[in-house]
């Protein structure tokens, strides 16, 4: 959403309207019996979009500048405390992700936004700041922190598996005081390492796919692969040496295949069942 007139806060009362929608939705949760909320300001979604001179390009008092780009997220959390208190609200954030087009390549530019969210977010109280980052004790990460004041937890994996002994130093050396580990624990082998289960899976699912219907999957792999490597010329070159995005990315794709090939032998199935229905009943 990069047009100045998709974001949520198109003009001062969409931003209020939708900072109230966030507001009564989290009240909804908490007297449902929900212990409290995660703002998403991450990832690329649309909180996260506010954030990106790539995705915002608003010229009010929401773009512009580093200030104006955190000022709409930092008026939603403040809304969300309003509804269900401090306590039971954090906020995931993933600066220089790089990811669905929220670009944010510039370093100085990205510290100054998330510093300026950071500092916006600290006298509310919140629970806590999850950061996604590629390397939690680094410059910003631990800037950020400091900036925040309160809980920090620290999310490293996101196209690779946390393992418990980086999960472990990431604790005993001070890092972070909690990790977030999007990994199911059952494909944590022995000593925190990645278990047969979780290495073998999706080839296991492609394989099949590959038996059941040959041609069609090996024409989803193409297209698959080829779609990504001219996402990968067009828009970021590098990520093509990158080993641990490779490995994300063949992830996905050998799931979109198999998905797509037994999808589609499914659905051949299906035809060749009614052709014969048709034909036992001409």
């Amino acid at each position: 959403m990069s047009s100045s007139t998709s974001n949520g806060a198109s003009n001062g009362n969409g931003g209020d309207a939708y900072a109230a929608g966030k507001r009564a939705a989290a009240r909804r949760a908490v007297d449902a019996g929900i212990d409290g909320v995660e703002l998403h300001s991450a990832n690329g979604y649309l909180l996260h979009e506010f954030l990106s001179p790539a995705s915002n390009r608003r010229e009010d008092g929401y773009g512009g500048s580093p200030e104006a780009r955190a000022r709409f997220v930092i008026e939603v959390a403040r809304a969300v405390v309003e509804g269900i208190g401090a306590e039971r609200v954090g906020i995931r954030i993933s600066p220089a992700h790089n990811i669905q087009d929220v670009w944010e390549r510039d370093a100085d530019e990205t510290r100054a936004t998330y510093l300026a969210l950071v500092e916006g977010l600290a006298p509310l109280g919140l629970a806590y700041l999850s950061i996604l980052h590629e390397d939690p004790s680094g410059a910003l990460p631990q800037e950020l922190r400091r900036a925040f004041g309160g809980i920090f937890i620290a999310n490293s994996g996101f196209g690779r598996v946390t393992t418990r002994d980086e999960a472990i130093r990431v604790i005993d050396e001070d890092i972070a005081d909690l990790v977030a580990v999007g990994v199911m624990v059952a494909f944590w082998g022995p000593g925190g390492h990645e278990s047969k289960l979780y290495v073998l899976y999706y080839p296991l699912i492609f394989a099949i796919a590959l038996v059941f219907a040959p041609r069609l999957t090996l024409l989803y792999a193409a297209f698959a692969i080829g779609g990504y490597l001219a996402i990968c010329l067009i828009h970021d070159p590098s990520l093509l040496a990158q080993t641990e995005a490779a490995k994300a990315v063949a992830i996905r794709v050998i799931t979109l295949v198999a998905t797509a090939g037994l999808g589609a032998y499914y659905w051949r199935i299906q035809r060749d069942r009614r052709t014969a229905g048709l034909a036992i009943g001409l």
